[in-house]
């Protein structure tokens, strides 16, 4: 769908775009793909059945490019259509856990496992270690 919303802008020059989803994985993609694309159009907005619109370009801008490239990763751990979440451990708690653990490689993890998912490094897999005990209240100082 974000294909649709990048052709419109650009062939099409519209500026202000709404897509209809219900799905928090909808959101978090565009909110993704948004941080990257975010020159191509002014406005995107997702309408919820709810008739709440939610302004993905704003979510953008307010949370920053790099929070933006690390939602899609605290989000497949907290659970999503294709992965299940983790016993008592919901969005939320996942959030706040990423808050409390320094995770500087796992900032650019989107490109990453986009480039290359068989390339994680040892960092990168101890940082993802480190939020999964930090979302479970144990310290992290010995991982």
């Amino acid at each position: 769908m974000m294909l649709h919303v990048v052709y419109s802008a650009q062939k099409l020059g519209i500026n202000r775009i709404v897509v209809h989803a219900n799905d928090t994985d909808i959101l978090v993609l565009y909110v993704y793909y948004t941080s990257k694309y975010r020159h191509i159009f002014r406005e995107l907005w997702i309408k919820h059945d709810s008739n709440v619109y939610i302004p993905v370009h704003d979510v953008v801008d307010r949370l920053g490019k790099a929070t933006c490239s690390f939602l899609p990763f605290v989000h497949a751990l907290s659970g999503e259509d294709d992965t299940s979440f983790m016993y008592g451990i919901g969005k939320k708690k996942m959030w706040d856990a990423q808050a409390l653990v320094a995770h500087p490689t796992l900032d650019q993890f989107a490109e990453v496992i986009q480039d290359d998912p068989c390339q994680l490094t040892d960092v990168q897999i101890s940082e993802a270690k480190g939020i999964l005990v930090a979302a479970y209240g144990a310290s992290t100082k010995h991982l």
